[in-house]
């Protein structure tokens, strides 16, 4: 129940963050496979969303046995939602997702991610992973350019079955694959605008061909 708590506050957040209607599904997307994901280590075969061989993603070990409690899962989800809501929106949900946290006994300083069999460092590596890819999904949410490089998996990649894919930059010439003919200093400076050139049929005070849609305008770099 706690951890359901922490998702209704997520949703109210987003809500109080005052995005319009395509950001907040993404959002709420976002925080559902942090979930997904961080139920995954407690899985023998489940496969993961995000592959993300640096958050060590898919896990490799899976706690399956006695370690695979209701605590251990909450608490891998628990961390999951905190990364997650408090990168999205660090003064809308991060505040209220500490609170909680610290309420359930848990400290939201705790960043630790690297001993995967211990249901914290779960939930952080899942929200990390979920982090990054926010970064670079192509909705130019933080209007940078992209520190990681983002490509989906196909159904039958040996590699991973996974549709999520976050990986390192080599070289800052290994550009976000949505924006692979854009150079970073393209990139503009207001969150959520478009950057790749794409030019509609219609102007957002014009409707010229009804068979196309007509472009949002971007003004207070809240989505719209």
């Amino acid at each position: 129940m706690a951890v359901m708590g922490m998702y209704v506050a997520i949703l109210r957040g987003y809500q109080n963050a005052a995005l319009e209607t395509p950001y907040l599904i993404r959002d709420q997307f976002l925080s559902e496979a942090s979930t997904f994901d961080a139920l995954i280590a407690f899985q023998p075969t489940a496969v993961p969303y995000a592959y993300a061989p640096g958050y060590g993603l898919p896990f490799k070990h899976r706690l399956t046995g006695p370690q695979n409690t209701t605590q251990a899962r909450n608490t891998a989800i628990a961390h999951a939602f905190y990364r997650v809501g408090n990168h999205l929106y660090p003064k809308e949900v991060g505040p209220v997702l500490a609170g909680m946290l610290t309420s359930l006994g848990l400290d939201p300083s705790y960043s630790n991610a690297t001993n995967l069999t211990d249901p914290r460092d779960i939930g952080n590596a899942v929200g990390f992973a979920i982090s990054a890819y926010s970064d670079t999904d192509g909705t130019n949410s933080k209007a940078t350019s992209a520190s990681f490089s983002m490509t989906r998996q196909p159904a039958s990649s040996a590699s991973s079955p996974s549709h999520m894919d976050v990986t390192s930059a080599q070289s800052s010439s290994e550009a976000d694959p949505y924006s692979s003919n854009i150079s970073s200093s393209s990139i503009p400076i207001i969150p959520y605008t478009d950057y790749t050139g794409f030019a509609p049929s219609n102007t957002a005070y014009q409707l010229s061909d009804i068979t196309k849609w007509q472009p949002l305008m971007e003004s207070d770099s809240r989505g719209y």
